[in-house]
């Protein structure tokens, strides 16, 4: 069968040069530069599994990643647009690390809250805290050491005592409340506020107690509150100086290495390693080829 040669006519040629003209391919600047990547035969679109739904990652922003990248070191071919690939990943992958190792150390502060707020919440009843109150029973509890159960029991049995002397004057319940905050040896301000009390209490050669007088009853409340407020002070000073304490060890017990904590470290510089040596070869192979385009335009 016989071919049959056809010639175009000075029209046709017109029409075909027209409609070429009008697919011409993009003409913004993004639409060329998605044009040139498709060109490449490793892909640079096509791999999105690198971002992980599940840690709040999305496709489009690790695909802005790379476009980043190849504007910026602008790949003459698929073996400099592999080696831009696997640079925007390493970043990629490195913007998750720092995440991991922000995320550890939020962890490791929350657990020390946690463990923190469980102290204080059993300082009172751990198995330490029976010695303390059979110490309490026959010193007092103001010769316990500080700590916030301390400072509570003692700021409760001093406003009992205060209430009883309101309600019912200077009676036995009042001086027993009073004794379990001193105890038998109590120092200076509690041995007057017992004293004090005591001399309220005095009876008469018949066995009568003796009229109470107003004034003296004023004069005991006002040094009970004086003492109440001593403890208030002392109780906001052993909690504020606990707090300090507290916030301290937190800073510096989040940030000290451990073992996840030092796995994500090695990781962090095998990772800018990998960057490092990847930008030297890209850096050679654009040298390599500007080199021998300036040889051969010479």
């Amino acid at each position: 069968m016989s071919l049959i040669e056809r010639r175009s006519t000075e029209a046709a040629v017109t029409a075909s040069r027209a409609n070429t003209l009008k697919s011409a391919g993009p003409t913004t600047a993004s639409g060329k530069l998605r044009s040139r990547m498709n060109a490449l035969e490793h892909g640079m679109r096509a791999e999105v599994g690198l971002a992980l739904p599940e840690l709040n990652e999305r496709a489009e922003d690790l695909e802005k990643l790379k476009v980043e990248f190849w504007c910026k070191f602008e790949p003459r071919d698929d073996f400099e647009g592999g080696l831009l690939e696997q640079m925007a990943e390493n970043r990629w992958r490195r913007r998750r690390v720092v995440r991991a190792e922000s995320s550890l150390l939020l962890a490791h502060r929350f657990e020390f809250d946690l463990e923190h707020a469980r102290a204080q919440a059993s300082e009172s009843r751990s198995p330490a805290s029976a010695g303390e109150a059979d110490r309490a029973q026959e010193t007092g509890l103001a010769s316990l050491p500080d700590s916030s159960p301390k400072f509570s029991f003692i700021l409760q049995c001093l406003r009992a005592a205060r209430q009883t002397v309101e309600r019912e004057g200077f009676s036995e319940p009042g001086l027993k409340r009073l004794e379990a905050v001193y105890g038998p040896h109590p120092g200076l301000a509690g041995a007057a506020v017992l004293s004090c009390y005591r001399e309220c209490q005095k009876t008469l050669p018949d066995g009568s107690q003796q009229e109470e007088s107003p004034q003296y009853r004023t004069e005991f409340l006002a040094l009970l509150d004086g003492e109440i407020g001593n403890f208030e002070e002392l109780q906001d000073l052993h909690q504020a100086s606990r707090d300090e304490l507290a916030a301290a060890l937190r800073e510096t017990l989040s940030i000290l290495p451990n073992s996840d904590l030092s796995r994500i470290l090695r990781y962090e510089t095998f990772l800018d390693r990998q960057y490092e040596r990847l930008l030297k070869q890209l850096e050679g192979s654009q040298s390599d080829k500007g080199k021998r385009s300036r040889q051969s335009g010479g």
